[in-house]
């Protein structure tokens, strides 16, 4: 049996020694580790480089250009070296608990698991204090006719760490689709190891710590994101379809509350970019114009699976949503001609969901004299 870990590093000479070094003192040692440097313009190749000529379960790679998917290049690579084991990924700034591999590997062979997840703490990167983290009181198996609910645990199942995924899986998986979203692609991935399971397990407490880091490209704004959070809410619903022929309230409710934070996240990063006006219009109205907006704003009840007191904050999220953007497009002096109509499309959704009559009125008037015109 292979174990394979895995770790891609980019510009990672202040964080890559944390994370090496949890896997390497891990209490189970039988493994070999891809350490993968992705265009590092530091000393992340330097020190690869000796960890390799210090350790020979190190498999250094060395690559001159950044790559956003190098993971699922190597995903790929790995699956085809290896027949039987399995794999785990690690972030170049993060750090596994040393029993991570020893506690996953017995549960997964105690009950024959071709995936497992486990729990992890929230670092805040700069205070090194706990934010509070995710994970399950007990052992759980979660099986085949219980995938429906995938709001009872899509949210461990969710990042790409703090997991073992089986070779005998990972063989099965198409790999194209991941390489068309820019962010959340291994969101999409685990949902796809999921699809080719029978079961599969999450192991009580926490065995990894994240490291959550104001300044990384997970909380920068780029323009795939407004399009990546759409992108992620229909393949969770396709993944529902094709697994368990529909989608429960209770899925619905946590994939649209999802979405909502998601899209909400997109727009203050984007708003407070230094980034020109027309290309944060363009991004707001490519999110309100996004199926998955349409659908959070025609459900009435939504959040009413969450609890009456959970529901109504939820219902505020959203109304708040729209209510702030509705202000914010109808403060706007000057919008690019290319997108007037769209524009003023979006401008009249935004009201109506706000019950903002008097701006549902002004963009149909705006409209009309832009017709005329």
């Amino acid at each position: 049996m292979s174990i394979c870990f895995f770790t891609c590093a980019y510009n990672a000479e202040k964080t890559l020694a944390r994370a090496v070094d949890s896997i390497l003192n891990q209490t189970y040692g039988d493994f070999l580790y891809y350490l993968v440097d992705n265009g590092s313009m530091d000393g992340t190749r330097e020190m690869i480089a000796q960890y390799a000529k210090a350790d020979n379960r190190v498999i250094p790679c060395y690559h001159d250009e950044n790559y956003l998917w190098r993971a699922f290049d190597y995903f790929d690579r790995i699956r085809k070296e290896h027949d039987d084991g399995y794999l785990a990924v690690l972030d170049s700034d993060d750090e596994y608990s040393l029993i991570f591999l020893e506690d996953m590997l017995k549960f997964a062979k105690e009950h024959e698991l071709e995936f497992v997840c486990s729990g992890w703490d929230n670092i805040n990167a700069t205070t090194n204090q706990s934010q509070g983290g995710r994970a399950c009181d007990c052992n759980l198996i979660v099986y085949e006719k219980d995938f429906f609910n995938l709001d009872y645990y899509c949210g461990m199942i969710r990042p790409v760490w703090s997991k073992l995924f089986s070779f005998s899986v990972l063989k099965k998986l198409n790999f194209a689709p991941m390489y068309q979203i820019r962010h959340g692609a291994d969101t999409a991935f685990c949902l796809d190891v999921v699809r080719n399971c029978k079961k599969f397990g999450i192991l009580q407490g926490m065995r990894h710590k994240y490291y959550v880091n104001p300044q990384s490209d997970s909380y920068r704004y780029d323009f795939g994101k407004v399009t990546s959070n759409a992108l992620i809410f229909d393949y969770s619903i396709q993944f529902l379809l094709d697994k368990c022929g529909f989608v429960s309230e209770g899925s619905m409710d946590y994939l649209l509350d999802v979405y909502l934070g998601s899209a909400m996240g997109t727009l203050d990063a984007m708003l407070n970019e230094q980034i020109p006006m027309s290309e944060k219009i363009s991004g707001i109205l490519t999110i309100f114009a996004a199926e998955p907006t349409k659908q959070l704003a025609a459900k009435n009840n939504f959040g009413a699976t969450y609890g009456v007191e959970q529901g109504e904050e939820k219902l505020r999220a959203r109304n708040f949503l729209f209510t702030t953007m509705a202000e914010f497009l109808l403060s706007l002096t000057e919008v690019p001609d290319e997108l007037a109509e769209d524009y003023c499309n979006v401008g009249e959704f935004v009201c109506a969901v706000a019950n903002n009559t008097e701006g549902v009125r002004s963009f149909r008037e705006l409209r009309q004299s832009l017709r005329i015109t």
